[in-house]
């Protein structure tokens, strides 16, 4: 009797370390479905949040009157920030034509590349107008004033999406800048 006993219990044993192996097995593949289903979910968010960005892109292009070709390469010429400090001082280039040229160039460029994260065209241009007026009254926020300074989807930047490049980021909007964002507008630049 002790060993038909021991068998059934050998027998039962097994069958419920199976059972609990197929129920591990059953909740990991739930999961990953749940994990597919929400990275689609995800990505589909992302999708339509590139889409509604490019319309928006392509629409300031439409509605500004940008710097001709000619002296956007002239502008896009200053290559340190020395240089561009200069001209800004000496009043060669204003902070608006500055940040023109370089909102034509990223969004020109990122459309082709699809590497717009988040635009706040709009904010920065209203800013250089801003800093141009403050430098004609002859006040500087420092040594970056009326700079415009692209800033990657890493840096936290109120009213924009920080996603840290990963599309289930993408509805990330802040209302406070990071540090980096806060140093940055102390010094007079336009992140």
């Amino acid at each position: 009797m002790s060993v038909i006993a021991s068998l059934l219990f050998s027998k039962a044993m097994t069958g419920l370390v199976l059972f609990w192996i197929l129920t591990k097995l059953f909740k990991v593949f739930i999961t990953k479905c749940k994990d597919a289903k929400l990275h689609q979910h995800h990505m589909e968010k992302a999708k339509q949040r590139r889409m509604k960005r490019d319309t928006s892109v392509r629409s300031f292009l439409d509605s500004h009157d940008f710097p001709s070709q000619e002296r956007r390469d002239a502008i896009l010429g200053l290559k340190d920030l020395t240089a561009i400090r200069k001209a800004l001082d000496d009043k060669t280039v204003s902070s608006e034509e500055l940040t023109l040229t370089y909102i034509y160039q990223s969004a020109t460029t990122g459309l082709e590349l699809e590497a717009i994260a988040d635009i706040n065209y709009e904010w920065a241009l209203q800013e250089a107008k801003e800093c141009d007026r403050e430098l004609a009254n002859g006040h500087s926020r420092g040594i970056l004033h009326g700079i415009p300074i692209s800033v990657k989807d890493t840096v936290i930047l109120k009213g924009t999406v920080s996603t840290n490049g990963l599309a289930s980021k993408c509805d990330a909007m802040f209302h406070e800048d990071g540090m980096i964002s806060k140093l940055l507008k102390l010094n007079g630049a336009i992140p």
